[in-house]
């Protein structure tokens, strides 16, 4: 194996003990990339054995004879269970599999042959093999004009709580070893992070297998030494809140679609020849029959009666539909720009004003402006029917949105509006 100095962003596995986002030079070990997809291919066969409930009777294999008998005492319960694998899905990245450890001697000669100078813009990193007696997994370092920090991981045995100061007391010891600074000279700053709900979400390809879509974490920080938080007034508190954006199971996991729908369309309108395509793909469930949706839509007015009648919010149905949403739900459907511009000129052409909303102010403008610019929908191109769809898209997810934030902190929804139509897009 090779040993690769590399400089690059905190991997995950080491970013879990720091809790920040930096650049470090890391060191390790890398095999062949034969090599590593050989195991790697091994590796993941060994996840595939049979469930023990799927494995059948088979005559060739049955046992004869008597059973044996167990005497066992009848106040004692015997409960058969099933055994099965638990599937636990990665917390690394695949180039992080790749990191290999240097023994101990080799990460101690590393930092200090080539990184013995007197200042390092970045931490330096080895990862070890544990195979010492301390279980070293890792050592650093970090010099600079105003500081020295050395970095040292080990496995350590498991302890009892109620040892908690008989394990604050012996780390102590091992920093002084180390050091050769005063025990008084010591500034202690302890840090400690309580994870309330979820699981602790890390930027890995995991995330999509993740079982909670979020995570809640109550992170505390403070200088005296103890190994419990002092007095509040000496203690730092900050709830994280963590929240996988798209997460299949989220309750608003429609919203997020149409924003891939959205982010979709923008990238068409920014590719000239695609967006003057006609062929351009827009659905592939697109609705079979949309004209008579969109005649339908014209002429009949939508229903204005439904209210919230709990005080929960539904998120199947945010709030009162109206003409933009259910525009917005068809032409969104569309196969293709061809479509979309015939079907969108045909709502144009059919539409009056009486059967808009007050509300709609955004549509209403649009089809005053069509009932004295005739030419203008004969004139319709392909990119301006995508751009029309993306506003509808927008006015739609912005009142979506608006109505969840307003129903649990009302106080941001005007300053929301504001840097909405700052932002616009045109």
């Amino acid at each position: 194996m090779n040993t690769i100095i590399s400089k690059q962003v905190l991997p995950t596995y080491i970013k879990a003990f720091l809790r920040q986002d930096m650049e470090c030079v890391l060191v390790y070990k890398k095999k062949s990339s034969e090599k590593f997809q050989e195991e790697w291919s091994f590796s993941s066969e060994l996840k595939q054995f049979p469930n023990i409930n799927d494995v059948t009777a088979d005559s060739a294999l049955d046992l004869t004879g008597n059973p044996l008998h167990v005497d066992l005492d009848e106040s004692l319960k015997f409960t058969a269970a099933n055994i099965s694998l638990a599937d636990c899905s990665p917390n690394w990245t695949i180039a992080e599999a790749q990191h290999f450890p240097l023994l101990l001697n080799e990460a101690r000669n590393v930092l200090n042959t080539k990184f013995n100078s007197t200042s390092l813009s970045e931490p330096v990193f080895c990862i070890t093999d544990g195979s010492d007696a301390q279980n070293t997994i890792l050592i650093g370092k970090h010099h600079s004009k105003d500081f020295i920090i050395t970095y040292l991981g080990q496995i350590m045995d498991l302890q009892p709580l109620k040892n908690d100061e008989l394990w604050l007391e012996q780390l102590r010891k091992e920093h002084d070893m180390f050091t050769v600074i005063k025990p008084d000279s010591v500034q202690y700053n302890f840090h400690r992070i309580y994870n309330i709900y979820g699981s602790i979400v890390q930027d890995t390809p995991a995330l999509e297998y993740s079982k909670c879509n979020g995570c809640v974490l109550l992170e505390t920080s403070w200088n005296t030494y103890t190994n419990q938080e002092p007095n509040i007034s000496e203690t730092t508190m900050k709830i994280i809140l963590k929240v996988i954006s798209g997460h299949k199971d989220s309750i608003i996991h429609s919203l997020w679609n149409q924003l891939g729908d959205l982010q979709k369309y923008l990238g068409i309108i920014a590719n000239q020849e695609a967006a003057n395509d006609g062929n351009t793909v827009m659905a592939n469930n697109s609705i079979p029959d949309i004209n008579n949706e969109i005649y339908k839509l014209c002429y009949n007015r939508i229903n204005k009666k439904w209210a919230l009648k709990s005080k929960g919010l539904e998120f199947t149905r945010l709030r009162e539909e109206n003409i933009i949403d259910k525009l917005w739900s068809l032409l969104n459907r569309c196969q293709n720009l061809k479509d979309l511009r015939h079907s969108l000129s045909n709502f144009l052409r059919l539409s009056k004003i009486e059967n808009f909303d007050e509300n709609d102010v955004l549509l209403a403008d649009l089809v005053q402006y069509c009932s004295v610019n005739k030419e203008y929908i004969s004139n319709l191109t392909y990119s301006e029917s995508l751009k029309i769809l993306v506003n509808f898209g927008f006015e739609k997810l912005k009142q979506d949105y608006l109505t969840i934030i307003n129903f649990y902190d009302p106080i941001f929804q005007d300053a929301l509006v504001k840097n909405w139509r700052s932002n616009s897009y045109r």
